[in-house]
């Protein structure tokens, strides 16, 4: 079976916006959306944006 895609080494979770407490979220709650950075075992990366119905 060949394989596709890529290996993923690390993963980030970026900040979205500062919460009502100052502090940042990870999570969009408003508009459902996550950010984060992957970290490929060829040493490429990518941001990437899940958004959530």
């Amino acid at each position: 079976m060949k394989q596709t895609g890529k290996v993923i080494t690390k993963l980030s979770f970026l900040p979205m916006a500062a919460g009502v407490s100052g502090q940042t979220r990870n999570f969009n709650q408003s508009t459902g959306d996550l950010l984060y950075k992957a970290t490929f075992a060829d040493s490429s990366t990518g941001i990437y944006k899940v958004v959530f119905p």
